[in-house]
């Protein structure tokens, strides 16, 4: 009898006290409500002209709907009108000249030469080796008014031949005594194919302007052809 009491008794608890899960409900999203105030409705324009009023700024319009705003307060105002010009239909006038067809003259008529004929030119000179196309001279390049050249080199005849090019430029640095004759010839930049030695004899050849006092002057000269 006591078993039969205590499995009533649980059984009784089991059916009085259950345990079940909570049940799992889904939230429905959260909804956002949007007015819309047409601005065509008297009510709205004038809703939103006192708030304009009271708050200035508050009220963002487009650009679009400015200038639409303003082209219906205008076309309000504005008579209706048609333009003079909209029924303007283009026409040609009448030409008072009669046509008359005429054949164009000819530019240049048969066998008529273009140009004058010219005198034939010169005929060229001959190719070889020409030593006064190279005539050789001597230039101050520094400090040209504290000494003048008074005497050019005496160049011999046969200095130049084919292995120098047609125009070049050698600098030389020179020490003039005060009487004017140069003392020391140092050549600045080396030159292939070209005697230095014989143009450093004529450069020791030349002759400067005198001065009144002092010892050798260093100018720097070029010789050139």
């Amino acid at each position: 009898m006591w078993l039969l009491l205590v499995a009533a008794g649980h059984a009784a608890l089991f059916y009085l006290f259950r345990v079940a899960p909570p049940m799992a409900s889904r939230k429905p999203p959260p909804q956002h409500a949007m007015m819309y105030l047409p601005p065509a409705d008297a009510e709205v324009r004038a809703l939103l002209s006192a708030v304009d009023d009271r708050y200035p700024g508050t009220v963002l319009r487009s650009e679009d709907y400015a200038l639409m705003a303003d082209m219906a307060a205008l076309a309000q105002v504005t008579p209706p009108s048609v333009a003079s010009w909209a029924q303007h239909v283009p026409e040609l006038k009448s030409f008072s000249q009669p046509l008359v067809p005429q054949e164009l003259p000819g530019l240049l008529q048969p066998g008529q030469p273009l140009l004058p004929e010219t005198e034939p030119p010169p005929a060229l000179p001959p190719t070889g080796p020409d030593n006064s196309a190279r005539a050789l001279s001597v230039v101050l390049d520094e400090a040209p008014g504290s000494r003048t050249i008074v005497e050019q080199p005496a160049w011999p005849d046969k200095l130049t031949d084919d292995t120098w090019p047609a125009s070049g430029s050698v600098p030389f640095m020179l020490g003039v005594s005060s009487g004017g004759r140069p003392e020391y010839c140092l050549p600045l930049t080396p030159a292939t194919g070209l005697d230095l030695e014989a143009l450093r004899r004529g450069l020791m050849a030349m002759k400067f302007g005198a001065t009144a006092g002092g010892g050798v002057q260093w100018l720097k000269v070029a010789v050139r052809w």
